[in-house]
């Protein structure tokens, strides 16, 4: 897909963060996760012709950090003790994690960069004139809050990073996107090359639709262990027999079971939820799954509608049988997959829904007579935006069918859409505000074209790893705090 300026996200997640916060009296201090004492100037990341301060080094680093920071806390990190105190494993703890993650991105930025160089790339009129803009939009916010540009940029990123330091990474970030453009737009990847590498292998590039229950009996289920076997034998018996009836059958007695024994309390008659729970666990438009030994089953040349799988654990003290059902053979899935952004006025952050879709309407409206442009849209969304994307410029990729709500899914996979349409769109979480950023095409042609630019781009990064190898300053990367 087309690629924004980095520097635009980069933007959107500096706003969004800030956005976060409420507006207070003006204070000389920030609540930070971590306070830095490190010269933050000291080169890190070293290549041929570029590095990375321990400053520019830290804005990757806490990038990672406010990305994952919700998630972190949902699986009982304690986000006010160190990370280097924490484990994610047994021999790497939360900082390493995200240290490693920071590095990673800080070397790939650099090797961009000598690529840049040596295909002569250097920053457009257009490009400073952007930076120069993000510069003045966070003054401009920082002041909206009564705080310095340099508190307003610490209370963002969640620790002191000096403000010199975000403007030159997000330099070296935009040129380096611009090389990436370059070294991707030259693989071009025809027709006949995705045909051929979906010849060599097709089950990578295949979708697939299935019955599937996987159930494991333990001294907690819900289940007894006699209920679970009588549940195993009716499979198994549907498996020898391949009777598709005796299969169904048998799900069926299963969620009436499962129903009796938890004393659910049903909506309908038993016979009424039992075919629900089937229709949940009926999976469409699945992709194929290297490690799962039942998607190698699913995906096998000859798999056809009906065929039933029937696999009981062999690992030791261990209750558990999978099970699936064929209701749609391997197929190249011919939907469309598309990328959109959006703002999403949700109605419990108003006085009610006709509050939202009223706000709503005032900033659409604004924005259209500005132009509607898809930067000023990305600045909008890190403001308003209640989805946990704002942070991305609501972008959402890769969209395909049944994966958003109905007035959403109707909205983006109208036909005649194209890129650059935008619109208002109501649904049961509140008011969106749309901007339809293209149609990436069959899902099938875009799982074989991402494989074979992924392909050429791990060729390329070991060629820059050859050609450019980066020195580390291990010593002076594990004085961050966090």
């Amino acid at each position: 897909m087309k690629k924004l300026t980095a520097v635009l996200l980069v933007l959107a997640m500096v706003l969004s963060l800030a956005a976060c916060q409420p507006k207070v009296a003006p204070s000389s201090t920030a609540v930070l996760a971590a306070e830095q004492t490190a010269d933050q100037s000291t080169p890190v990341l070293t290549s041929k012709n570029f590095s990375l301060t321990l400053g520019e080094l830290m804005y990757f680093f806490a990038m990672n950090y406010n990305q994952y920071m919700s998630y972190l806390n949902y699986i009982g990190v304690d986000l006010t003790r160190s990370l280097k105190d924490q484990y994610y494993s047994d021999e790497l703890t939360w900082f390493d994690v995200f240290l490693n993650q920071a590095r990673y991105s800080g070397e790939m930025y650099l090797q961009l960069l000598e690529e840049a160089k040596a295909r002569g790339i250097t920053m457009s009129q257009e490009d400073k004139d952007y930076i120069a803009k993000v510069k003045k939009d966070i003054k401009n916010d920082a002041a909206s809050y009564g705080w310095s540009e340099e508190l307003y940029i610490s209370q963002s990123m969640g620790t002191n990073i000096e403000p010199k330091y975000i403007y030159s990474v997000l330099e070296k970030i935009v040129l380096a996107d611009h090389a990436y453009n370059e070294v991707v737009a030259a693989r071009n990847i025809t027709d006949a090359d995705i045909r051929a590498e979906y010849d060599r292998d097709p089950a990578h590039y295949s979708a697939a639709d299935f019955h599937y229950i996987s159930l494991r009996n333990t001294e907690t289920s819900v289940l007894s262990l006699e209920q679970y076997n009588q549940v195993k034998d009716s499979f198994a018996a549907a498996a020898e027999s391949g009777s598709q009836e005796a299969y169904i059958k048998a799900a069926h007695d299963y969620y009436k079971l499962y129903a009796e024994a938890s004393e659910k309390e049903l909506e309908g008659t038993p016979d009424e939820y039992a075919a629900d729970q089937y229709e949940k666990d009926t999976y469409t438009q699945i992709s194929y799954a290297e490690e799962n030994e039942a998607s190698k089953w699913i995906f096998a040349n000859d798999r056809q509608v009906g065929d039933i799988y029937f696999k009981v654990s062999e690992e030791e003290n261990v209750n558990q049988f999978t099970v699936a059902l064929i209701t749609k053979a391997p197929y190249r899935d011919t939907t469309h997959s598309v990328s959109v952004r959006h703002i999403l006025f949700a109605n419990d952050s108003y006085a009610d829904a006709a509050a939202a879709k009223a706000k709503a309407q005032e900033i659409y409206n604004k924005w259209v007579q500005d132009g509607a442009k898809e930067e000023d849209f990305i600045t909008l969304c890190a403001t308003y935006s209640a989805d946990g994307n704002a942070s991305s410029g609501g972008l959402y990729e890769g969209v395909t069918t049944g994966q958003m709500v109905e007035p959403f899914e109707n909205w983006i996979m109208d036909p005649s859409r194209k890129t650059g349409d935008h619109g208002l769109v109501e649904t049961e979480y509140g008011t969106h505000m749309m901007y339809f950023v293209e149609d990436l095409g069959e899902v099938w042609k875009i799982s074989v074209k991402n494989t074979l630019e992924d392909q050429y781009m791990n060729a390329f990064y070991d060629r820059m790893d050859e050609e450019y190898p980066i020195t580390v300053n291990e010593e002076l990367m594990r004085t961050i705090k966090w």
